[in-house]
């Protein structure tokens, strides 16, 4: 599943804007849902590590803080979530929200793409 290659990722270090290290803080808060071995990866097969590592609580908790690109990590994982495992979705929001993790995954690849969206200039090393 998808979900959790996104939630391995972060594990390993993320995109390099986000600072992995308040995944870690936000574990320590207690205030989330967040758990040890969702923040680790412990159980590597397991959803619901992947969605209590990127689950509201913990989006919430990084706007309050104000940690802007992990929020945005957050709340784009979390919309493709829905926009791929929600029921009930029009195709129009299914679409709305696979256009976001695209545009922000665009954004860390390609930050050209909003002017300039040829994707022979995409750096594929990166």
């Amino acid at each position: 599943m998808i979900l959790k290659r996104m939630a391995h990722s972060i594990r390993q270090g993320g995109p390099v804007t986000v600072q992995t290290e308040r995944f870690h803080e936000a574990f320590q808060n207690k205030v989330n849902e967040l758990t040890y071995p969702a923040l680790t990866g412990q159980r590597k097969q397991s959803v619901v590590d992947a969605e209590r590592l990127l689950s509201p609580f913990v989006l919430a908790w990084f706007q309050e803080k104000g940690y802007q690109e992990e929020a945005l990590l957050v709340q784009a994982c979390l919309d493709w979530h829905r926009g791929s495992d929600v029921r009930g979705l029009s195709q129009e929001e299914r679409h709305q929200c696979n256009k976001q993790i695209l545009n922000y995954l665009l954004d860390e690849l390609m930050p050209w793409h909003a002017t300039q969206r040829d994707f022979s200039t995409l750096e594929v090393n990166k």
